[in-house]
């Protein structure tokens, strides 16, 4: 399972991060964003998939030359040190 694989690798999660995007076509484009985020960030929960510091947020997707869809949610995932040795590498974004 690849959520026991990745505690097994990284046994300490210092941030969980996500990002929900919408485009801006859909219905209630923002709140769609951030109900998206929502949704994984309790998926995440239910793989004991944590962060010391966690958070979400929505945007409205804004396309680029590649074509991507805006319908999605960005995952970011930085494991933390054994006795917190480290200064704070990832500080979440402010969202509020």
């Amino acid at each position: 399972m690849w959520s026991g694989d990745m505690h097994k690798r990284f046994p300490i999660i210092d941030t969980v991060w996500l990002v929900g995007l919408a485009e801006k076509n859909e219905r209630d484009a923002q709140q769609l964003a951030t109900r998206r985020a929502e949704n994984v960030m309790a998926a995440l929960g239910q793989f004991s998939i944590r962060g010391e510091k966690s958070d979400f947020m929505g945007h409205i997707f804004k396309p680029d030359e590649f074509g991507q869809s805006g319908r999605r949610v960005e995952v970011n995932v930085s494991p933390g040190c054994p006795d917190h040795c480290c200064p704070n590498l990832n500080p979440i974004p402010r969202t509020h």
